[in-house]
């Protein structure tokens, strides 16, 4: 009688765990290090990664979380020390002010636009790279 994938996999990643072959690093990701040399194949790779992505998943999301929160709070930053929304007559301006350099970028248009404008400068400003 043959073993099911499931079954070839689970044996193993229980190899594998049993000689310390999945470890996690510094960055906090599961690696796969063998212990054995020797020739593997394509199968037993493949088991090998699907179990690093399992592993890995929670952790991945984990970052992916904390850094998208660090970017809203980034561009928020971002707007209020350099954008503003000023009404002017019956209309709306967005305005960019960097040093003493005042620009107006978007001019006579609703306050949802200006607004939106503001926002999207902010975001733009936080992918500048100051290379």
């Amino acid at each position: 009688m043959s073993e099911t994938r499931d079954e070839y996999a689970s044996r193993i990643i229980k190899k594998a765990d049993e000689a310390g072959d999945i470890f996690t690093l510094e960055d906090g990701f599961f690696y796969f290090g063998p212990s054995t040399g020797g020739a593997m194949s394509a199968e037993l790779l493949r088991v090998i990664a699907d179990e690093l992505d399992r592993r890995n998943e929670g952790w991945a999301s984990t970052i992916d979380e904390y850094f998208a929160g660090k970017e809203k709070r980034i561009i928020a930053r971002l707007k209020k020390k350099y954008v503003s929304v000023k009404k002017m007559g019956d209309k709306w301006n967005t305005y960019l002010q960097i040093d003493h350099q005042g620009f107006s970028v978007v001019e006579q248009t609703t306050k949802k636009r200006a607004e939106f404008f503001g926002k999207m400068l902010a975001i733009a400003l936080s992918r500048v790279n100051a290379e």
